[in-house]
């Protein structure tokens, strides 16, 4: 399948190029992303990484191609969904195919802008927003939405992170967010109270000293050094991560987090952690820190509400939630959206476009992100879904799948929670790890790390934008 023609070629193949060598460098750092929603197995079945062979419209019936990144249970709910929409209607019919984790698909996807072999449908992480924008080979799904008099309720807290320039970009589809997980076995015999768990690092920091010194637990709390926590804490503020509204008026060409203090404050706060001797560090591995917290070494976490199944599969202790704390209480403050959207590319042929879109329409109808979101864990995106019989019922077998879902739902919607837009997201959040575990290690001051993650963040937006902008 070609591009349409009024798209610029050279500047496709270039971005496309130069991502394509990017993600081969960062693939090596990929242990230190989150497992709730980065990582894929290669269980599924080979992927076709050609599309345009698939996508040609036999008879009648429209043949559309969607490339995903969801392996294992969630591949299979994958599948379930296109089965389901092409079985639901007789004129489109969906392929699905797997092209491995969120990285190996960006690559995947950008030699196939080079080839023109591209498919209708590509599942991008949300930090490759600003990728997919530069590489302008889209179709805003705002457009057909409009078209359409699309009425689903998508959560505003969700849409607004793929919304830019007042316009929804892709559709959503398997949304997260961070959360504080908590043994409450041991937390309760420590005498605290689980029902009114803590709502701000200060808070965190005093039951931990409760837990460790009334020997309960050899660390009270501990959070994976990982990028996405330190954006979430910015985010928590009420803050912008950059210049000219986190990127969302106009292309971000530098930090704001140095200026506005945010940056200080996240890495104040995470040295009174350590210097405290009541909380623990795991490295940069988010694995390693669950697999503390499963094996009751330490007694709450910060990590994605995803881990929801693994946790209630894993643990041999009660476990519980709540809304990810604030370093202060504010009312501006909120979290981040993880995950991944639908894109639909621009193919210049009409008639699959609108195909591509009747079947994400689809996927985001209550019903259809009820059982996505039962089967995976991920949050429905469709507000309506919650009140489905579907996610009714499995939300009174397993309440604590409401803490995210209410998190998002009561989300404060601005430019601080709607996250920043950079093409530099993920190299960024490695440079924030590195500054962090010199301060951890004793290596560097706050002072030191806070100049040096400010600097090195800052020339990496400016590298990107000078070849993409």
């Amino acid at each position: 399948m070609k591009f349409n023609s009024k798209r610029g070629w050279r500047r496709m193949l270039a971005i496309a190029t130069a991502a394509a060598l990017t993600v081969g460098v960062l693939s090596g750092c990929g242990s230190s992303s989150s497992t709730a929603d980065t990582t894929s197995d290669t269980t599924t079945a080979d992927s076709t990484t050609s599309a345009a062979s698939d996508t040609e419209s036999t008879g009648s019936v429209i043949e559309i191609t969607l490339w995903h990144a969801m392996s294992g249970t969630n591949g299979e709910a994958v599948d379930y969904l296109v089965e389901q929409f092409n079985e639901s209607q007789s004129e489109i019919h969906v392929t699905a195919e797997y092209q491995g984790t969120y990285d190996d698909s960006k690559t995947k996807f950008g030699a196939a802008v080079q080839s023109g072999d591209v498919p209708d449908i590509l599942q991008m992480y949300e930090v490759g927003t600003q990728y997919m924008i530069d590489l302008d080979c889209y179709v805003p799904v705002q457009d057909f939405m409009d078209a359409n008099g699309y009425d689903e309720n998508i959560i505003e807290a969700v849409s607004n992170y793929y919304t830019y320039d007042g316009k929804m970009l892709s559709m959503p589809f398997n949304t997260s967010t961070p959360v504080l997980w908590i043994n409450k076995d041991i937390c309760a015999e420590a005498g605290l109270d689980v029902d009114n768990p803590p709502t701000t690092f200060a808070e965190v920091l005093e039951w931990s000293k409760v837990i460790v010194d009334g020997g309960y637990c050899e660390a009270g709390f501990a959070a994976a050094v990982y990028g996405w926590y330190f954006e979430q804490m910015i985010a928590g503020l009420g803050l912008n991560y950059g210049n000219n509204d986190n990127g969302r008026t106009s292309r971000m060409t530098e930090v704001e987090f140095d200026s506005n203090g945010a940056l200080n404050q996240v890495l104040t706060t995470w040295k009174e952690w350590m210097d405290s001797g009541y909380c623990a560090s795991y490295g940069t591995t988010t694995a390693d820190t669950q697999t503390a917290f499963k094996a009751g070494q330490v007694a709450m976490i910060l990590e994605s509400s995803g881990c929801l199944g693994s946790f209630m599969e894993d643990c041999a202790f009660e476990v519980g939630n709540a809304n990810f704390p604030k370093i202060e209480e504010n009312d501006d403050g909120g979290v981040i959206i993880g995950g991944a959207s639908m894109w639909m590319i621009d193919t210049g042929d009409e008639e699959r476009e609108n195909a591509a879109y009747q079947f994400l329409a689809y996927c985001s109808q209550a019903e259809q992100q009820a059982y996505w979101s039962t089967a995976t864990g991920y949050l429905p995106v469709n507000a309506d879904a919650v009140d489905t019989e579907t996610f009714s019922s499995y939300a009174e077998e397993t309440p604590l799948a409401l803490t995210a879902v209410n998190q998002l739902l009561n989300n404060p919607v601005n430019t601080a929670t709607q996250g920043c837009l950079t093409g530099v997201s993920s190299e960024a959040g490695y440079i924030f790890q590195d500054g962090l575990e010199d301060l951890i290690n004793g290596k560097k001051s706050i002072e030191e790390a806070e100049a040096d993650i400010t600097d090195r963040i800052n020339a990496a937006i400016e590298d990107y934008n000078a070849n993409n902008g």
